[in-house]
């Protein structure tokens, strides 16, 4: 399916504090009359029937009412486990609702799986300790990257958690036993899509869309990783925090990304590990131009593996004036869903087909570019392709990281130019015009920074390529 952006309904990356104090996710998850997925719609709206099995076994009665047994977990301080190892828990939520669960921890980052009884299938915990602080917040994953609970470990001490919630609900831990865990925290790298969505789903029937973060991994080198982010704030107001498919240096698993543009100063790393990414911002610096309460800051569960990217049918191809690899410029949506498979920019928006102007791309490609799509329906067609694979070249050998000097070399001093919208002095949009194609005049366009480097490029036709914003 084709990757959808729509320009009416969007969703945003929660703060710690907005999610802890949210019950959106309440304890339907726990509710074996529900759906069997916990983050379904449905586990998310009822409350739990009382669990049969929810009397202490008797050994932890006596441990409760003995003297103090020896403590299992002395020398763990503030942490829930300690390297190479999973520890095990047992709980109950509110009065009545019994779980299992176990974590691994890495430096402050937690993953695990919490298996409620009355349902008994694991489901992931991901989540951290808070900055400077002895207290944890995970949260619940469904294998959809859907949010369906948020767990706040309060005060930990040698295996002693005390003060913990589940959504608004009072929680209570009890350290069960060690066990070794040589993989904890894998550091294979899987290039695909990581997300983290947030109550109100679209497919509830209810109000469009909680906040969404998307996270996509390709390109993976020994040392550099391509890095993209897709994240929205919650409705009524829709605001991005998009990051262009970016090449960043990776070191020991970390992916560190850094735009000290006009305007900004923003860092942050992209910690990657089998199946999750955490992402944390590096000395504060959070100015990122992103959009107001939109943010890149929390954990991702990985939802969908990219295919191999020799196999994208992009891999080697070069951009001309009227395509790129397979895609032309006037190919029509029901052109490219005749050939290709496609998914959705969005896949609760999936069935907004079109807005007159709408982006698409090819399912699960980590080469695919972005498509501009201008029309209605199946007749809509490509009318600009956005290179997103920075390591994409033109038929006339430039591309991103080029200067402006090879490309007007490149192509004959045959370029218009003006000044960029957004970056300072120096920073320019480079024109080259062909021939006309059967439909109109195409075009490739560089952008280029204040240093005169390009940073991106694409053709389209006359129109549209100019558009600063794309369809906004």
């Amino acid at each position: 399916m084709l990757a959808i952006i729509s320009t009416a309904c969007g969703s945003s990356e929660p703060t710690s504090s907005e999610t802890a104090n949210d019950s959106t996710g309440s304890t339907a998850a726990l509710d074996s009359n529900n759906s069997d997925d916990p983050s379904s719609s449905e586990a998310l709206s009822d409350a739990p029937e009382p669990l049969a099995d929810t009397t202490p076994p008797a050994d932890q009665r006596e441990t409760s009412t003995s003297a103090p047994a020896p403590n299992p977990a002395a020398g763990y301080g503030n942490e829930l486990a300690l390297p190479n190892e999973r520890t095990n828990w047992t709980g109950v939520i509110g009065a009545d609702i019994a779980f299992d669960m176990w974590l691994t921890q890495a430096g402050d980052f937690v993953a695990g799986e919490i298996t409620y009884r009355s349902v008994g299938e694991p489901i992931t915990l991901l989540g951290s300790r808070a900055m400077g602080a002895d207290w944890y917040f995970l949260e619940e994953y469904g294998v959809d990257g859907k949010v369906s609970g948020y767990l706040t470990l309060g005060s930990v001490e040698d295996g002693i958690v005390t003060d913990s919630t589940w959504g608004e609900l009072p929680l209570v831990l009890e350290f069960v036993d060690t066990a070794s865990s040589d993989d904890a925290f894998d550091r294979s790298i899987v290039p695909g899509i990581y997300e983290a969505s947030h109550a109100p789903f679209l497919d509830d029937g209810g109000e469009c869309c909680g906040p969404t973060d998307r996270l996509m991994i390709s390109a993976v080198t020994s040392d550099t990783v391509a890095i993209e982010f897709e994240n929205l704030t919650g409705g009524p107001g829709y605001n991005a925090a998009y990051v262009a498919r970016t090449i960043v240096p990776l070191r020991d698993n970390v992916a560190s990304y850094v735009n000290e543009a006009e305007g900004a100063d923003c860092a942050f790393d992209v910690h990657l590990f089998d199946g999750f990414a955490f992402v944390t911002h590096v000395d504060d610096r959070f100015d990122c131009q992103f959009g107001n309460a939109a943010g890149v800051e929390g954990s991702y569960l990985l939802t969908t593996q990219y295919v191999a990217q020799d196999d994208s049918p992009f891999f080697g191809e070069t951009l001309d004036f009227a395509s790129f690899g397979p895609i032309s410029l006037g190919d029509t949506w029901q052109s490219l869903t005749d050939r290709f498979g496609v998914r959705p920019h969005d896949r609760d928006l999936d069935d907004t087909l079109f807005n007159e102007c709408t982006y698409v791309r090819l399912e699960n490609d980590p080469l695919s570019p972005w498509l501009m799509m201008l029309g209605d329906g199946d007749e809509s067609v490509v009318s600009r392709i956005e290179i997103g694979d920075p390591r994409t070249r033109t038929t006339n050998e430039v591309g991103v990281g080029s200067t402006e000097a090879e490309v007007r070399f490149a192509y004959d001093n045959a370029i218009s130019e003006r000044p960029h919208q957004y970056l300072g002095e120096g920073a320019k949009y480079l024109r080259v015009t062909s021939n006309k194609t059967d439909r109109e005049v195409s075009t490739i366009l560089f952008e280029t920074d204040e240093d005169g480097v390009v940073t991106s490029m694409r053709n389209g036709f006359s129109e549209p390529i100019d558009w600063i914003e794309g369809c906004a």
